[in-house]
């Protein structure tokens, strides 16, 4: 063998080499990237389900306000409906009263205006403490 085919054969060996050595290095480069980019994968998918879990807490939370809130409303319209049962009774009351002072029986116009004062009275003492009646 000649010098030229020992070159030759050097020259192809090492340009071999070098060629297997690069697509090592970039093998290696591209299995890191897809290391790193499965770890930003497992990242957001985590995320993403601490996100899920969390607006499913807040729809809950959210759905039982509502709910308490319904029972508030319908509470006030039964209390709203008690109120004007009271009202129509106060007003046939009056109506009374006025035909009682019609008639000229001031005696008994009178209690009945005490009992009324009393009434009221009683009314806004349950009021303050907050009570039902």
């Amino acid at each position: 063998m000649d010098n030229t085919s020992i070159y030759s054969l050097l020259a192809g060996v090492s340009g071999l080499l070098l060629g297997i050595l690069v697509v090592v290095v970039v093998w290696v480069k591209m299995r890191n990237r897809i290391r790193d980019l499965e770890a930003v994968l497992e990242k957001g998918q985590a995320q993403s389900a601490t996100s899920k879990n969390l607006w499913e807490k807040a729809e809950e939370k959210l759905n039982q306000e509502n709910r308490v809130l319904i029972a508030k409303v319908y509470q006030l319209e039964s209390e709203k409906e008690h109120l004007i049962t009271d009202n129509s009774d106060l007003k046939l009351r009056n109506l009374e009263l006025d035909q009682l002072l019609k008639e000229g029986q001031p005696v008994i116009h009178s209690l009945k205006m005490k009992l009324i004062e009393a009434n009221n009275t009683i009314v806004r003492y349950k009021a303050r403490l907050g009570l039902k009646g």
